[in-house]
């Protein structure tokens, strides 16, 4: 018989527990301390499962019996209803949780330990500036394409479409971070969140160099830099060794190995993640000589002015390269692109040899352990052929043959010829 309140109430405790059945599944259990638990039975792909409805009379008879149908229209669907119970669980749970900035300022803390110390700076401040006073006071579940599309519109607005792409893999990173965690249930909002919502920006290259006549004007006035001299050894170093900027930059002088004439540059200041070593030619090992009496004393090979515990920065080498050669728009990371481009075109190496020079990530495991190990005497021939092609190039001088009374447009260190005209 279906059960009524009466019969409820009346349901008096027993030594042991027992239950009071309703129908379909729903039935009642009364505890020996006299406690009344709501329960249901349902059977879903030939298995048995069981779901708590609550205490009476918190939880009505009618209250129960309303759960228990909809319950069954889950199970005429097919869905399962403990499942779905603990996917909204969690989503009141987040909901009550971390706000987005609770996130951030977890995900972040795991982040410093996975990235270079500038690439954690660009994404804190990224964050920090264009994401946070937007979406830093709303809980984790209610973040939504449309929100972060509105972030992003914030920043295209300013034609800043390069921070729009930093800014919307920083964005997934976070929310990856979330969904990880459990304090995010679904798909990540940034999927539909693409190339056709937002503006793209046309890709780039790095400024460089573009022949070899440049190279060798560039690398003439570059030994006449006016300003200090430690900076135009750290973009000479750079060169040399085609390292990145950062890399070059924050050197320290217990990297270098002057014995083995090898640079070891540690795995938390390479952009993989990955320790990589570095063969010093005669001519980078005659730089560090060279700057052995101007820094040798402090920890690092390029501190800086005021803070000797902090290396030059970016921006003081892109403006000793405007100083320069103003006329030639040049950034300190083109130098790599210089790089490739001769080595590969010079057809003497293989490129898993100069991918691995340029510290280019394998995502092959094993193969990445095999090049660390094989590489190293053929990456010794290449840097030995680029220092020496930049011997070269630097000692070659260009002479450019031109009409009387055309005005000359020269890089530093051409030499002109005037010729008459017969």
């Amino acid at each position: 018989m279906p059960l009524n309140d009466a019969s409820i109430r009346n349901a008096l405790p027993r030594d042991r527990q027992y239950k009071l059945y309703d129908g379909n599944g729903l039935f009642l259990i009364v505890t020996p301390k006299g406690r009344k638990l709501w329960k249901m039975k349902y059977k879903l792909t030939g298995k048995w499962g069981e779901l708590a409805f609550g205490r009476y009379p918190d939880v009505t008879l009618a209250e129960a019996r309303q759960r228990a149908r909809d319950v069954r229209v889950d199970l005429d669907a097919g869905r399962n209803p403990a499942l779905k119970r603990r996917l909204a669980r969690a989503n009141e749970l987040a909901r009550a949780g971390d706000t987005f900035a609770d996130l951030v300022s977890e995900y972040l803390d795991v982040k410093r330990a996975k990235v270079t110390p500038s690439t954690w700076a660009r994404i804190e401040s990224n964050l920090r500036c264009n994401a946070l006073p937007v979406l830093g006071a709303l809980p984790i579940a209610d973040i939504t394409p449309p929100l972060i599309l509105a972030v992003l519109r914030r920043v295209e607005a300013r034609n800043a479409l390069r921070m729009v792409e930093k800014l919307r893999s920083d964005l997934r990173g976070a929310m990856d971070f979330a969904i990880a965690t459990g304090r995010f249930i679904g798909a990540n909002p940034l999927d539909p969140i693409n190339s056709d919502v937002l503006k793209t920006r046309k890709a780039t290259s790095f400024p460089t160099l573009e022949n070899r006549a440049d190279v060798g004007a560039f690398l003439r006035a570059l030994a006449d830099y006016p300003g200090r001299p430690e900076t135009r050894l750290c973009l000479l170093l750079q060169i040399l060794t085609a390292t990145r900027p950062g890399e070059a930059r924050g050197a320290s002088w217990a990297e270098f190995d002057r014995e083995e004439k090898l640079w070891r540059i540690p795995a938390e200041r390479m952009k993989a993640r990955v320790d990589h070593v570095v063969p010093l030619t005669a001519q980078a090992l005659a730089l560090l000589d060279e700057l052995t009496p101007m820094t040798g004393h402090s920890k690092l090979l390029f501190p800086g002015m005021a803070d000797h515990s902090k290396s030059i920065s970016e921006m003081t080498c892109t403006k000793a390269l405007k100083a320069v050669w103003p006329a030639y728009r040049i950034v300190p990371h083109g130098f790599r692109a210089l790089f490739s481009t001769m080595a590969n075109d010079a057809g003497h190496f293989r490129p898993d040899v100069i991918e691995a020079a340029l510290a280019h990530s394998e995502r092959n495991a094993v193969r990445a352990a095999y090049n660390r190990a094989s590489y190293l005497r053929e990456r010794r021939e290449l840097s030995k052929w680029w220092a020496d092609e930049l011997d070269k190039m630097r000692k070659a001088a260009k002479v450019v043959s031109l009409a009387r009374g055309k005005a000359p447009r020269t890089a530093p260190g051409v030499v002109i010829q005037t010729a008459k005209v017969t």
